[in-house]
């Protein structure tokens, strides 16, 4: 059933949700959803997220974790009220990523960023869930989970445009 709402917290979604009877919610946006989503009983959601967690939390983990990391990474956990602290379903750090452009071809910054999160960053993230964490799994319900060291990491914010510029020149090297 099609249901349209105005945001993550519009009331027709959480009624939508509960109406369903859905015991497994997968989310890959990004945003904070609200509690009463989350809360709502015997659902549990899954956010698949791109930052090595418990390393990397926040926003703009991708290119956080380029930057800090020297590489992607991919997790997937299942959400609670509060930023990236649920119990771990998987995660993983991959292979160094640079995608070379030639200069003359190289789109500005504001492109190569949404670029990024419409296309580099949904493909990370549907590769990780289906091969990690849905694939091997039997009983979709009763994935097993292992709580987070919250001890550990970062919570990181949106990059400033300037680091952010540093970090998409490392993306995207100019050849």
């Amino acid at each position: 059933e099609r249901v349209a709402v105005s945001g993550y917290r519009d009331p027709a979604l959480r009624d939508a949700i509960a109406a369903s009877g859905a015991e497994l919610l997968l989310f890959t946006g990004g945003g904070i959803m609200p509690a009463e989503i989350l809360e709502l009983p015997g659902l549990r959601v899954i956010h698949v997220h791109t930052g090595f967690l418990p390393d990397v939390r926040g926003a703009d983990v991708l290119l956080w974790s380029l930057m800090v990391r020297g590489r992607p990474g991919v997790s997937a956990f299942l959400m609670t009220p509060r930023l990236d602290d649920g119990d771990l379903l998987g995660a993983t750090e991959l292979a160094p990523l640079s995608i070379p452009l030639p200069a003359s071809e190289r789109p500005d910054d504001d492109t190569l960023y949404r670029s990024l999160f419409s296309f580099i960053d949904p493909l990370i993230r549907a590769e990780f869930v289906v091969s990690q964490v849905f694939e091997p799994a039997s009983d979709f319900a009763a994935l097993p989970s292992t709580p987070q060291d919250l001890s550990v990491g970062v919570t990181f914010h949106f990059m400033a445009p300037q680091l952010r510029s540093a970090a998409l020149a490392q993306l995207f090297p100019a050849t």
